[in-house]
């Protein structure tokens, strides 16, 4: 048997993320995030990280949901599930200078920047019907 006992930390970089877990809610004090919970190409455990919904607009857009009008996305848990996109993972120290109890230093946070499609989900067709033609 052989065993890795390299650890893989995540270091910051571009990667694809695969949407490996129905998201859902979670308290965070009185208000409600979504829970995601990501695979990583080469990485054996998934991460999950957390967004309140103005933080979801980048993430719905880069995995094909449907944008009704400007920051509004019409989607389902379900139809997310499975889906890969692009980011840059990078880490933020928390902006009050909480202190991690485990490490003794200021609690860093995973962040993701700059989402792509993958590639793999289908673009709609647009209706005609909607299309605007300048004359």
């Amino acid at each position: 048997m052989i065993t890795d006992t390299n650890g893989k930390f995540l270091t910051e970089g571009n990667y694809t993320f695969k949407i490996s877990a129905y998201p859902s809610q979670v308290s965070a004090g009185q208000y409600l995030k979504w829970q995601f919970e990501f695979a990583l190409e080469g990485h054996e455990k998934p991460i999950k990280m957390s967004f309140f919904d103005n933080q979801m607009g980048d993430l719905l857009r880069a995995v094909g949901c449907k944008e009704i009008k400007r920051g509004v996305f019409d989607w389902e848990t379900e139809k997310v599930y499975g889906k890969s996109f692009n980011a840059d993972l990078f880490f933020e120290e928390d902006r009050n200078g909480k202190i991690n109890d485990k490490t003794g230093k200021v609690q860093t946070y995973r962040k993701l920047k700059n989402f792509t499609s993958a590639g793999e989900q289908k673009e709609e067709v647009p209706n005609p019907a909607d299309l605007q033609w300048e004359d």
